[in-house]
């Protein structure tokens, strides 16, 4: 609770002196930043964080992007929506070192900043790459990964550790793949996709024990924002 209090009037004061900083002259956006924030607004788009979301005190999420309820987001990600959303759905892990990003112009894909879209149920590996793709429900992204721009998995769909899938790839429902670049290797069995779901329950786990660990606390949750939801829901996978 004290750090929820301490946290709200530290953004207190960095709104007060963004104020004062426009009112001679200076633009906010050129406000230098001299401590870590985990929630950065980008032209005049919020972060949206539903309760019960654990995020580590050195992640960042940027501009457009929306957590939804019981995801967990890792030490030193980076999620940026500076040009198009991000969308993570509800009981997925993202692990350290994530970069999901919409900045770059992607010129193999159709939409010119395409968002990115992940699933319930996924688990996003550490050190990976996002590039403007969408990601089902219940898939994995092994570490160290780089999905570019216009790439699909579908549910149930696993792509193995240091892979990239390249631009406007699909990965088929139930089939893994590995490899630079990515092709496919085998069928998941029934039992490997039967615990797809399970795993990321588990790292969840095990982010929530660190977090508590350190009397972590989310103080950024509000309610769905749902223009948003609609807005994707016939864009996910």
């Amino acid at each position: 609770m004290s750090f929820a209090v301490g946290f709200w009037l530290k953004s207190v004061a960095i709104a007060l002196e963004a104020k004062a900083l426009a009112l001679v002259g200076i633009h906010p956006d050129r406000i230098p930043l001299n401590a870590h924030r985990t929630i950065v607004p980008l032209w005049d788009r919020i972060p949206l964080i539903e309760p019960e979301t654990l995020l580590t005190p050195n992640s960042t999420i940027t501009s457009d992007v929306h957590v939804a309820e019981r995801s967990s987001v890792g030490f030193a990600t980076n999620l940026r929506g500076d040009r198009a959303p991000i969308y993570i759905s509800s009981r997925t892990w993202i692990g350290d070192r994530v970069i999901a990003t919409t900045f770059e112009h992607p010129p193999f894909s159709q939409l010119e900043y395409p968002p990115i879209i992940v699933g319930t149920d996924t688990t996003i590996g550490p050190g990976s790459s996002l590039n403007g793709c969408q990601i089902g429900d219940s898939c994995i992204v092994g570490s160290g990964c780089i999905i570019l721009p216009g790439s699909v998995m579908e549910p149930f769909s696993c792509l193995g550790t240091g892979s990239v899938l390249g631009p406007d790839q699909t990965v088929p429902s139930g089939e893994y793949w590995a490899g630079n670049p990515a092709q496919k290797i085998r069928d998941l069995t029934p039992e490997e996709k039967e615990a797809i779901p399970l795993r990321s329950s588990k790292l969840r786990e095990s982010s929530e024990d660190q977090c508590n660990s350190f009397e972590w606390e989310n103080p950024y949750h509000d309610e769905p924002k749902e223009d948003f939801l609609n807005q994707f829901h016939e864009k996910k996978v």
